[in-house]
This record gives C-alpha cells, structure tokens and sequence, in this order.
C-alpha cells in the first residue's frame, strides 16, 4: 500500500496531474541548478562572472602595463622601490640614484660643451692638414638653454611621481581604463590597449637604439676621436687647445650624456603617451556603454565622467608641463638641423666621403627629432577628438533611441547636461591640440619645403 502510494506521488497523482509532475520536476531541477552556484539568484552570477573578467583585466593591466613602467621609473629614481613606500637602506639608495643621474647630467653638459660636440651640427674645418674644430664663446649659449630645460624636465618628473597622490592617479587611470574597457566589450577583457601600448613602447626602444648608432656614427664622421684633431676655444684673452687624454674623455662621456638625454626623452615622450591613450580608452569605453545602455542607470554614466574630467585636468596640467619641456628641446634641435642642412657651402662639401656621412647622420638626426616631437601631438589630438566624440553622445541620447525609449525625461536632460559641460581639449605649451590643427600644420609644413625647395631658398637639392 505503500509502495503504491509513492508511485502515485511519482506520477503526479493521476494522470491528469502528468504535467503538474514534469513542472514540478523542473522547478526541482531548477532549484538544484541554482544550488550549485552557491544558491545564487541569475543576477547575482552573472555578477560573479563579471567580477571574474573584472579580475582577469585587472590582473593583465598589473603584468603587462603597470609593472613594466613602474620598472622604467624606479631606474629612473622617479617612484620609490617599494609601493607602500622606502624606508632604511632603499630610501638610502633611491636618493644615491637620482644623485647619479643629476651629476651625471651635469658632467655632460660640461663635457659637451668643452668638446663642442652636438649632434646638430657638422665638422668641415680643415687647417694645416690638421682638423681643427673651432669654437667660439658664443657656442655656450647654444647649449645652456637646452640643457636647462633638460635638467628641469628630469627634475619636474621627479616632482611630479614623488607625489603618492600622482602615481595612484596614474594607477588609477590604468585600472579605470581596462576595466572600463572590459565592460564595453561584454566582459571580454579588452588587449587592445595592451598592444597599443605595447607598440609604442616599441617604438621609443627603436627610437634610442637607432639614434644611439646614428650619434656613434656622426661621432665617427666628425673625427673628434683621431689623434690628429684638435679642438680650439678662441676666447677673447687665449687660446686653448683640447687634445689627447682629455679631449677623448670629453668627447666619450659627452657620447654616454647623449644616450642618458635620449632616455629621458622617451620616458618622457612614452609617459604622456600612454596617459593619452589610456585616457582615450576611457572615454571611448564610456561612450560605448552609454550608446548600448551596458550601464544601469546614467548617473552612474554621469559620475563616470565627471571621474575622466578629472584625469584629463591633470593629463593637461602636470604630465603636459613635463612634456612640454622636452618638447620645447626636440623642437629647437630639430629646428637647428634644418637650419645647418640649409647651408650651400656644405652642400657642395658633402662629397666628401666623411662630410657627405656627417651630413647624412646630421639629416637622420634631425628626422628623428622632429619625429619624437610630433608624436605627442598626435596624441593630443586624438584625446581631443575622444574627448568630442563622448560629447556627441548626449544629443544622440536625447534623441531617445530605442534603448533609452522608457529612460525618464529628467535623467536624459541631466545626462546631456553633463556632456555638455564636459568639453575638453587636450593641450600643450597650454594651446588646445586639434586634429584638424595638426592635419593643417602639416600640409601648410610640407607645402612651404616644396615651395621653397623649388625657389632654392632652401638648398636640400644640391645634396642629391
């Protein structure tokens, strides 16, 4: 009797009762399944699932973004070894290595300027079978700007990544833009500002190793390391020769300054670079959550965009200081050089087999230059146009797409009010960068070479 009485629990009772049974199956099945996720409801795991891709972004951003830069700065002595701080004996050896960078600095400005060697400019002299390299007083001031300003961009950096609030921004803006990025991309964890990031940190390590060989070789070009050449400082008193043990440490150690310059120019460069394009990434992943609706409600929109204000404030403030004095420096060299290629005389010298190298080196120099220097302008620009593009969102979402149909009227007004307040430019020397302003500059650049190319009031021609 029993046994006949669980059967017709089985089965629902009777037969009409079948369907209610299979419900009742289901619904058990269904119990079970959310059971074995911990008894958590169809929101709560997919919000697991995202706090895993979360993690996954968060995780790839310390190894492959955050860890490698904290690497270049503390070589740099601009971090601390330890990110809760030094103490004792490192805080002991950070200080000894940005005492060592200083001097070292110091002792190639001198070294420089005792051998008169700078990669903008070209040795042709020739006296009593000798090669003389004369230099005057006035040679000085060609160097003591610069240098300052060098100097000053090292000093500034330091500054600017002792301050704990400055690097947890910059940490920040890190995290925000993968995990930002990862939501956009329906918790795929976003590798896109990996490789973007990753190539431009190719670029700058190709940029210094082919200008390292290109200054060995304008070294070679020049002479200064023969026997036979002497470097004369004419001032208005004396004479003074440079020759022998002397001469070849100045001019080695001036070699070893060019390459510590060269390396404070791409950290530079590389810093306002990736602070752009993770500035960039943001943006564009705020943008897209908004157009298909991946936030929850667009406050929280709101509050992240008030969040990106902030870092774009000081993308433009300290960070485009620092930049802007190795700017200033890559803009006078690369300005110098084509100012010393335009010379008629040494046009026709450079057929010569060590003129026609020591121009060659001095044009790839000059390229090179001009190359790094546009290279945050360029991204200047694109943070602008991010920066436009988020702006143009609020319009479009007022306009009540079909994903923002039921939105309350009140929440699309306060939305679009906050894009609206949001415009913001990136900018350098404190002029707004525009990619339309770059696109001009470089037509208007290419269009006066050609032009005066072609009237010979520059003489690039007598060189081919």
């Amino acid at each position: 009797m029993n046994l006949e009485m669980d059967e017709v629990a089985m089965t629902g009772g009777d037969g009409g009762g079948g369907g209610g049974g299979e419900s009742n199956q289901l619904e058990a099945a269904s119990g079970h399944l959310s059971a074995s996720v911990g008894g958590h409801s169809h929101e709560e795991f997919i919000s697991v699932i995202e706090e895993d891709t979360t993690a996954e972004a968060l995780q790839k951003c310390e190894k492959w973004l955050l860890s490698p830069y904290r690497i270049v700065l503390k070589c740099l002595g601009w971090t601390s070894f330890r990110r809760d701080g030094d103490k004792g004996i490192l805080k002991l050896l950070r200080v000894l290595l940005v005492l060592f960078w200083v001097v070292v600095m110091l002792i190639a400005f001198v070294t420089q300027v005792l051998s008169c060697f700078r990669r903008d400019m070209f040795y042709n002299s020739m006296e009593s079978k000798l090669d003389v390299i004369n230099c005057e007083k006035g040679f000085i001031s060609t160097f003591v700007l610069t240098d300052i300003l060098l100097l000053a961009s090292y000093l500034f950096g330091l500054y600017l990544f002792s301050s704990e609030a400055t690097a947890e921004y910059l940490f920040n803006l890190a995290e925000q833009a993968f995990i930002k990025s990862s939501e956009a991309t329906q918790g795929k964890p976003s590798n896109k500002l990996i490789y973007t990031i990753g190539l431009f940190f190719i670029f700058v390590v190709l940029w210094t190793l082919f200008s390292v060989v290109v200054l060995g070789l304008h070294l070679y070009s020049s002479e200064l390391l023969s026997s036979q050449t002497i470097i004369r400082w004419n001032t208005s008193n004396a004479t003074v020769s440079i020759t022998g043990g002397l001469k070849d440490f100045t001019v080695s150690f001036s070699l070893f300054g060019f390459v510590i310059f060269d390396i404070v120019y791409v950290v530079a460069v590389m810093n306002y670079a990736a602070q752009s394009e993770m500035c960039i990434h943001l943006l564009w992943a705020i943008k897209e959550m908004v157009v298909t609706k991946k936030y929850y409600d667009l406050d929280t929109a709101i509050k992240d965009i008030q969040e990106c204000r902030e870092y774009l404030r000081l993308l433009n403030g300290k960070t485009a200081t620092a930049t802007a004095l190795i700017l200033f420096n890559l803009g006078s060299l690369g300005l110098v050089g084509l100012i010393n290629l335009n010379d008629k005389k040494r046009a026709n010298e450079s057929e010569d087999s060590h003129g026609s190298l020591n121009i060659a080196t001095g044009a790839i120099n000059t390229v090179l230059w001009l190359l790094l220097f546009v290279f945050p302008f360029i991204q200047a620009a694109r943070v602008t146009s991010a920066a436009d593009s988020l702006v143009d969102t609020g319009p479009q979402i007022r306009a009540r797409p079909l994903q923002y149909s039921n939105t309350p009227q009140l929440e699309l007004d306060s939305f679009v009010g906050a894009t609206q307040a949001f415009r913001m430019r990136a900018t350098i020397f404190g002029i707004p960068i525009y990619p339309w302003l770059i696109y001009s500059v470089v037509v208007i650049f290419f269009f006066s070479m050609l032009v005066l190319t072609q009237t010979e009031v520059f003489v690039f021609a007598y060189y081919f």
